[in-house]
């Protein structure tokens, strides 16, 4: 509840105030069971711009995948991170246990947030997507991957700057897919989504 209170009154009202933010194909999201949103990662107003896109009865279930050593995980930054935004911490280094968290909440019928690039990249560029987002497909039968392309926030905020440009921003969501085919077709597959999206975002203006 305090996470769609927070989402309702401070994040999706600054997104619209800050950053004129739309959003396009929202309905098309499942609205039941758990699924994965795979958006691509320029900036760190990724997460907040995911969670003001999303309509408010999913944010309830919402849980974003994040490293455990670049976020606190401890103390009243640790709590409010996972209270707010639903922090599912990920210890790197785990070996082939390190997706366990993310699928015991799948199975427990939550959404997850996972940068499929696991990091933030060049502006308005795609990196190498790494194989995490397959092998939770595999692990979770039937399990609805959401692309979501956010439009502007590589030149809002960018990787290494503490300018914030007030542009307009959109976010753009595909139709659901489930993995049928191997690691590599399934990615490829996945960046494809993420292109065509971006292919149909408009131009970038100034708010």
């Amino acid at each position: 509840m305090a996470r769609q209170i927070f989402a309702l009154l401070v994040l999706k009202p600054l997104a619209w105030l800050l950053l004129g933010l739309e959003t396009h194909g929202a309905r098309r999201l499942p609205k039941d069971g758990p699924f994965v949103i795979t958006p691509n990662h320029n900036s760190y107003i990724d997460t907040w711009l995911v969670f003001a896109a999303l309509p408010l009865p999913l944010i309830r279930r919402l849980r974003i995948v994040g490293a455990a050593d670049h976020f606190p995980t401890k103390g009243l930054a640790g709590w409010l991170l996972k209270s707010l935004f639903g922090l599912l911490p990920i210890d790197r280094n785990g070996g082939p246990h390190v997706l366990d968290q993310c699928v015991e909440a799948l199975q427990s019928g939550h959404i997850l947030i996972l940068f499929p690039e696991g990091t933030r990249g060049d502006p308005d560029e795609f990196g190498d997507f790494k194989s995490g987002i397959a092998r939770l497909a595999d692990a979770v039968p039937n399990l609805p991957i959401c692309p979501l392309y956010l439009h502007g926030t590589a030149k809002v905020l960018p990787r290494g700057s503490r300018l914030f440009v007030p542009l307009l921003c959109s976010a753009h969501f595909a139709p659901p897919f489930e993995k049928a085919e191997d690691k590599e077709a399934f990615l490829e597959r996945l960046k494809s989504a993420l292109l065509d999206l971006r292919a149909l975002a408009p131009p970038l203006n100034w708010f």
